[in-house]
């Protein structure tokens, strides 16, 4: 849609430009491709480089369109400007959900200079209906309040009982005065209104913890420490973020000692439900979310060449190639961290993913979710997904709430307590 917007205006106006900023990873394996197969008379020019003085040169390539990462959007915006943009869209606005965003607020300064600007998003503002200040200060920069604050305390209340913690809740008595701005600048459109799809099945993978790692398990929950008996090692939670994250490694079977960064692999036993998940599979395609480095290696080392993976520690041109090879299916398995393959991929080619292990981000989980997701033409099978959760844990504390939109920082704090789930 996006793209033909812009090859309508283009048409009628050989002379205008257009810029799209989006996420690093979607730039080949989105746009780029989508462009070419879909309105190959659009020249375009991908603006990123492995150098600055290569992106620069590509600044004085002529094109009808650009496209470049969110990321270096603030670093090369006077290089930016000089290419006299009709009209930018910003694919995944929700990187402008923060108000102290330095992108969200260049952003809004940009827009301010441009005919035509246009936000995609599947989850616009995954936290609450504070996080689309930013982007409607984009939109109508003179149809919103002035100032985050203003915006704040006209619409929200802070309802939290922490002084130094703000839980904002929309005031009843404006509640209808904000969907109504929402309504007059958004067009909102359900995927399963408007597209033929296949249905889905969330099937939870309920593990019991081997004993030992269940009293490491415990000893942690209830003393915000573990003690590595065989190493000599005491490692610390100081924190409730700190301890949930501890423990979430736990139910993994290792754990990350935070001064040193040494991990210590404690079970194996999630890895050999991984393994005969797998089997059970056979030979279908699948996709393994995961979010530690741990979990990677470990996987890596299981699976060998049937599997590529894309986190934080591969380099943009591996996770393109990676991505390439899951897609082609020249691998079975694609192992990723939702934070660095959750948005905008079309993975259609695999209908089962498997959720290793799972953090409490609501748009990382509809976001990964998707990628497998889809009209019948592109996926043409019912798609499966397995949520590995040890019994008892924070796994299940955290799949519930993801599963029913709740609080997630609050089932949590339950838990930590020793609360009912």
């Amino acid at each position: 849609m996006s793209l033909q917007i812009i090859a309508d205006d283009i048409e009628k106006n050989p002379d205008h430009k257009w810029l799209i900023l989006c996420p690093l990873i979607l730039i080949e394996n989105a746009w780029l491709p989508d462009a070419a197969h879909f309105f190959p008379e659009l020249k375009v020019v991908n603006l990123h480089d492995r150098t600055k003085a290569k992106r620069l040169k590509k600044f004085q390539q002529d094109a009808n369109l650009y496209i470049t990462n969110i990321e270096s959007f603030v670093n090369y915006r006077e290089h930016i400007d000089k290419l006299n943009i009709h009209g930018c869209f910003v694919d995944e606005s929700s990187t402008m959900k923060s108000s102290r965003s330095k992108f969200g607020k260049e952003a809004v300064d940009y827009a301010r200079t441009l005919k035509r600007w246009y936000l995609l998003s599947g989850t616009p503002a995954p936290n609450g209906e504070w996080e689309y200040y930013r982007q409607l200060q984009s939109i109508d920069y003179y149809g919103v309040h002035q100032s985050w604050t203003q915006f704040k305390n006209y619409f929200f209340d802070n309802v939290s009982y922490n002084p130094q913690f703000e839980k904002l809740q929309v005031k009843e008595h404006r509640r209808d005065e904000l969907m109504q701005l929402l309504r007059k600048y958004s067009v909102y459109v359900d995927k399963e209104d408007v597209l033929n799809t296949p249905g889905r099945d969330f099937i939870t993978v309920d593990i019991t913890m081997p004993k030992e790692l269940t009293e490491q398990y415990n000893q942690l929950r209830r003393e915000l420490y573990l003690e590595l008996m065989e190493d000599d090692i005491l490692i610390t939670a100081p924190s409730a973020g700190a301890k949930r994250n501890k423990l979430n490694q736990v139910t993994s079977g290792f754990i990350i000692d935070t001064k040193s960064q040494e991990t210590y692999l404690l079970s194996d036993y999630r890895f050999r439900v991984l393994e005969n998940l797998l089997r059970n599979i056979g030979d279908e395609q699948a996709i393994i979310w995961c979010n530690y480095h741990k979990e990677f290696e470990v996987i890596q080392d299981m699976l060998g060449d049937k599997c590529a993976c894309v986190y934080g520690r591969v380099s943009i041109e591996d996770k393109n190639k990676n991505l390439k090879n899951f897609k082609e299916g020249k691998v079975q398995y694609l192992v990723a961290n939702p934070a660095s393959a959750n948005k905008g991929l079309t993975l259609t080619n695999a209908r089962f993913a498997i959720y290793f292990s799972m953090n409490d981000s609501l748009e990382l989980f509809e976001q990964s979710a998707d990628r497998i997701y889809g009209d019948i033409s592109k996926q043409a099978h019912r798609c499966t997904y397995y949520i590995i959760q040890a019994k008892g844990t924070v796994d299940e504390v955290i799949y519930q709430s993801i599963k029913n939109k709740g609080d997630v920082s609050m089932a949590i704090l339950t838990h930590l307590k020793g609360g009912i789930q």
